[in-house]
């Protein structure tokens, strides 16, 4: 608008109503004399001030009036006027303050007139700048001028208003959605009559009624009714009065489901076995509803009631069939019968299992859809038709899957083709004195080493065997490595300190007593050691107070029982160094006990309260321990074995005897069968016997013995492990020829007995029989042993050693047995055949 005076205008103007006539009002700054004071403007308008604070300063500089002073600044002025009637659209004030440290506000009618605290412009060169204030309102002006922090002086020099005469009447849409305002263009004088416009343009706000205007955009001024009047006083602002439409909500079935309303949203709650029926909601009067689950949006556009319809979920029948396999049906946790009603909507889990030799080939449903159609487990969901669930089954492909363990199938399994198989441990079959190891696809000889090529996971994709491969365990013992000077240790290692010339003990800290180790002795005399995985051991001296923990090759702990002070470089620290060569810190208290930093040779030295209470040298040696380590021998898939055979012709009425021996393997002991050494106690068999599982050292002799009921074959299973002979055996291998057995024992120094019968009497009477000179009977097959008595042990020994006290002689065809087949006898303890003309050994082998 042009700046121009009022009172310049034609007055027949005035009359007219245009609203684009302007005016301006300048009210020019005079002495601030006091802290309140008064100027008149252009028109005649007053204007009062009032400064708050500070001093007031008579002199004017450069045209502005002074307010405050560096040593007495003014905190704030304020000026304002009521005297301008019409609508202001600007205030332009020519201010400033010293360095700028002050901003300036106005208001009009109450209210913010533009944008509030705007920078005051900094005095310079005696002058300042124009700070505006744009807008559209009527009534009182207050202009507010505040010093900032560190201000001192502030000045003002003048303020224009320029305004429009005569009040207007804006009408404001207040948030409606559609359609525009009315205008109303009159300008209006003080005290002039205006009538209150209607809804002529169609404002629409989505969900409210228009209920005429108000005073206050929040309905809570005066209500101007259309077509009303009221007496204008100042130009005036009318906001549309929006008034929400009702809304009703209503359930077409309590007992089938409840609603609730909260603003414009509805929330049903179907009952358990209930739904949203089809449609879900009915509406009486005007009104758009969007569902979301249970929540139903109401768009009213008059007052409306809206019912949500509920109906009962129907039950569908559930069917299912399966040949070949079998089908179980579940809705959450519990199995659905075939033929059972089941809710529609309701999501079930389908599981196909195939029967043997049979594979699952997918779904026929009817009725319904599964979620994956060749999925053994999967899920449908019941809809409108009752549903029919088929798993389809074929024959299958199948392998024969065999477990051999020692040479026998222990089980076979018909599998069906690329399912997993289980390589799980046998149950049983591994054989005393062998661990199971792992599987393998083909056998394996008894000599091999770790094959390392175990199967652990495969699918049946042909006819296979696996074999078990076993192994013979082999215990290790601990050991300990004396450290020389200057030899270190690595993370992990074990120490052990070992006090010389005194009674001491070695033994875990905190374990129990079983784990004691005692009367070690590190110069190669007898010792025990337990195996150990623990970080710590501890070394008691004898009688000594003192007590010595070491640790590991990091850190390490050397106390005195007595006061458990640590030695090291400080008092109380916790721990020295293990590198390079072992190094023992001083203490500061060496009451109980004393180190030596120097420990260079190869015996250390200790210092240690002695019995008598004086101190003592103690000479120690420091040791690398290895806890022992279980290695395996003897890989093989089938155990070698040997068969023996106790003959029920060799009986005394109660029990049946052989010997046996084998040169090259220790055999186990096995279940029922007696196996015993044999010595000579004044003129007596006297019998040692294993226990069962026992290894029985190789290349020596054996007594073997059974119930007379329990005669025949035996097998035993060999090893390579050590195995033992119990002390003063008297039996000894057989051997192949008479030159070997004089070459191995000169006969003249023993008597040589071996077993045989005596058929004398009703009883056949085993027992060891004296033999001729040289042994040379006594050359026979391997696997057989003889009683060898050495002279200086029993220089009278007699004929025969007996199994009980029958005094019989041994004949030279003890028992004779016809039968058809031919004959059998035995013939100095040895079994012969005699078959069609031909006479065999017990092996088998033709001797004539």
């Amino acid at each position: 608008m042009r700046k121009i005076f009022l009172f310049l205008l034609p007055a027949f103007l005035l009359l007219v109503g245009v609203e684009a006539w302007g005016a301006t009002s300048t009210v020019t700054a005079s002495k601030v004399t006091s802290s309140s004071f008064s100027w008149t403007g252009s028109g005649s308008v007053a204007w009062t001030g009032t400064v708050n604070g500070g001093a007031t300063n008579q002199n004017m500089n450069s045209g502005y009036a002074q307010v405050g002073t560096s040593s007495s600044p003014s905190t704030s002025i304020t000026i304002s006027t009521s005297g301008i009637s019409g609508t202001i659209s600007s205030i332009v004030i020519d201010c400033a303050a010293y360095q700028g440290k002050a901003t300036v506000s106005a208001t009009v009618d109450g209210k913010a007139f533009g944008t509030q605290n705007q920078s005051v412009p900094s005095w310079s060169n005696n002058s300042g700048d124009e700070v505006t204030f744009t807008g559209s309102a009527s009534g009182a002006i207050v202009i507010t001028m505040t010093n900032g922090s560190g201000g001192r002086a502030m000045y003002i020099k003048s303020i224009v208003v320029t305004y429009t005469a005569g009040y207007s009447v804006i009408y404001n849409a207040n948030g409606a959605t559609s359609g525009t305002v009315p205008t109303d263009e009159t300008s209006y004088s003080s005290g002039a009559t205006v009538t209150v416009l209607g809804n002529t343009n169609g404002l629409v706000k989505t969900g409210y009624a228009f209920d005429g205007w108000n005073t206050q955009n929040d309905g809570l001024g005066t209500d101007r009714a259309v077509g009303s009047t009221f007496s204008i006083t100042g130009s005036t602002t009318l906001y549309a009065k929006w008034t929400p439409y009702t809304i009703t909500a209503l359930s077409s079935n309590d007992s089938y489901g409840t609603v609730s309303l909260l603003g414009s949203v509805i929330t049903g709650a179907p009952k358990d076995g209930y739904r949203y029926a089809s449609p879900a909601y009915t509406v009486t009067g005007s009104a758009t509803v969007s569902q979301d689950g249970n929540a139903f949006t109401v768009t009213p556009s008059s007052d409306c009631t809206v019912q949500i319809n509920f109906e009962e979920i129907p039950s569908r029948t559930i069917t299912a069939t399966a040949d070949g396999g079998t089908v179980t049906i579940k809705n959450g946790d519990d199995i659905v019968a075939s033929g059972s009603s089941v809710r529609e909507g309701t999501e079930l889990a389908i599981i196909a299992a195939a029967g043997a030799s049979k594979v699952f080939l997918g779904w026929s449903i009817t009725g319904a859809t599964p979620a994956d159609e060749y999925a053994a487990t999967t899920t449908f969901t019941v809809g409108a038709s009752n549903v029919v669930v088929e798993a389809v089954f074929d024959d299958a492909t199948t392998y024969e899957i065999n477990w051999s363990v020692n040479g026998n199938i222990v089980k076979t399994e018909n599998v069906v083709e690329n399912e997993d198989l289980d390589f799980s441990a046998p149950a049983s079959g591994i054989p005393a004195n062998y661990v199971f190891k792992g599987w393998r696809d083909a056998t394996l000889d008894k000599t091999d080493t770790d094959p390392d090529d175990y199967v652990t996971a495969a699918t049946s994709t042909a006819n296979i065997t696996y074999y078990a491969v076993m192994a013979v365990a082999v215990s290790g013992t601990p050991t300990l490595t004396k450290m020389k000077s200057g030899d270190g240790f690595t993370a992990g290692d074990k120490v052990v300190i070992v006090a010389q010339d005194l009674n001491y003990g070695l033994y875990q800290e905190d374990a129990s007593a079983s784990d004691y180790v005692k009367n070690f002795n590190f110069d190669g005399k007898a010792s025990s050691i337990a195996a150990d995985d623990k970080t710590w051991w501890t070394v008691s001296v004898g009688s000594s107070a003192g007590k010595w923990i070491i640790g590991d090759a990091t850190n390490g702990y050397l106390y005195s029982s007595a006061s458990n002070n640590l030695c090291t470089s400080t008092e109380n620290s916790t721990e020295f160094a293990l590198s390079g060569t072992f190094n023992l810190k001083t203490c500061s208290d060496n009451r109980y006990l004393s180190c030596r930093s120097d420990l260079t040779s190869a015996n250390k030295y200790l210092y240690r309260l002695g019995g008598t209470g004086g101190n003592g040298t103690v000479n120690f040696d420091i040791y690398k321990y290895v806890p022992a380590t279980t290695t395996y021998t003897n890989f093989c898939t089938t155990v070698p074995t040997a068969t023996v055979t106790i003959y029920a012709a060799c009986t005394d009425g109660t029990n049946c005897y052989a010997t046996y021996s084998n040169a090259s393997s220790a055999f186990v002991v096995p279940e029922g069968l007696t196996v015993s050494t044999v010595s000579v106690s004044a003129g007596q068999l006297v019998m040692t016997e294993y226990s069962e599982g026992d290894v029985v050292k190789a290349n020596i002799g054996v007594l073997l013995s059974v119930p007379a009921a329990s005669a025949g074959d035996y097998t035993i299973v060999l090893t390579s492990a050590t195995g033992t002979e119990n002390d003063d055996n008297m039996l000894h291998p057989g051997l192949a020829t008479a030159d070997a057995m004089a070459a191995a024992y000169n006969p003249a120094n023993y008597k040589f007995y071996k077993l045989a019968l005596n058929n004398a009497g009703t009883a056949n009477t085993a027992g060891f029989y004296y033999g001729a000179e040289n042994g040379v009977q006594f050359a026979s097959s391997i696997g057989k042993a003889f009683l060898a008595v050495p002279n200086d042990a029993a220089p009278n020994a007699p004929s025969h050693f007996m199994f009980n006290e029958e005094e019989n002689n041994a004949t030279n065809i003890e028992t004779v047995e016809v039968d058809e087949e031919g004959f059998k006898f035995i013939q100095n303890g040895e079994l012969f055949i005699k078959k069609n003309g031909v006479i065999y050994n017990a092996l088998g082998q033709m001797v004539k």
